[in-house]
């Protein structure tokens, strides 16, 4: 007899990494690109840091997190009209 193991389980540790991990590092890694752009007046790397927080958001929709996890979406919508401001700022100087 071969004995498989349940499907539950796995996802219960892929969603422990994921939620425990690289949730966490790719936050860090887009407030840090995030900041980067915002001194640095690059929009470029605004769009890298809401690229890199899209998993998050996601996840954040899709799994059942806490409530106080979708705060985290505010950061998202501040990292885009960021992205906006900046990007139409840099047009201008551009025409």
């Amino acid at each position: 007899m071969v004995q498989t193991i349940p499907t539950s389980w796995l996802w219960d540790v892929i969603g422990f990494w994921y939620v425990g991990f690289i949730f966490w590092i790719l936050l860090a890694a887009s407030i840090v690109t995030f900041i980067i752009g915002v001194v640095k007046n690059s929009w470029k790397a605004i769009l890298i840091s809401v690229i890199i927080f899209l998993p998050n958001v996601l996840a954040i929709i899709t799994m059942d997190f806490e409530y106080i996890m979708y705060l985290l979406l505010v950061w998202f919508i501040i990292q885009i009209l960021m992205l906006r401001k900046i990007y139409r700022n840099n047009v201008e100087l551009l025409i």
